[in-house]
């Protein structure tokens, strides 16, 4: 009778761990396409990583290639200055000696209207010639 009991036992947890491992396969089988799914997630967030990295490369040399611009930019404007500010005192230059010439050529307008002498310039035509 002990003997029965024990083999009762015994099928009783043979058909329990039949189906325990047909439940466990069961799990298994229904986690493949979510370990699928995350080897796929995982695969895409190193693509992106790396892609990240790329840009990231791409972004640091334009910005290089920027600060190498701005600096040659700089050097050209520095070397430049000299050169506007000699321009700009020509310009005033010009401009006072056409001013100066413009008085003196109507002074000596006057002059000779007032003295009843006649103008003797020739081909000069006027004192506008230092026109901006």
């Amino acid at each position: 009778k002990n003997v029965d009991g024990i083999l009762g036992q015994q099928r009783g947890i043979k058909e329990a761990i039949k189906v325990q491992e047909a439940a466990v396969a069961e799990v298994s089988a229904n986690m493949l396409p979510f370990k699928e799914n995350e080897q796929k997630y995982h695969n895409l967030h190193i693509e992106a990583a790396r892609a990240l990295n790329e840009l990231d490369e791409t972004v640091r040399g334009l910005e290089h290639d920027l600060e190498d611009t701005r600096n040659a930019r700089r050097e050209i404007e520095f070397d430049e200055q000299p050169l506007l500010e000699h321009e700009i005192r020509l310009r005033e230059q010009r401009f006072n000696l056409g001013e100066r010439d413009d008085t003196h050529w109507d002074e000596t307008t006057k002059f000779m209207t007032i003295t009843g002498r006649s103008d003797t310039r020739g081909g000069i035509v006027g004192p506008k010639m230092y026109q901006r």
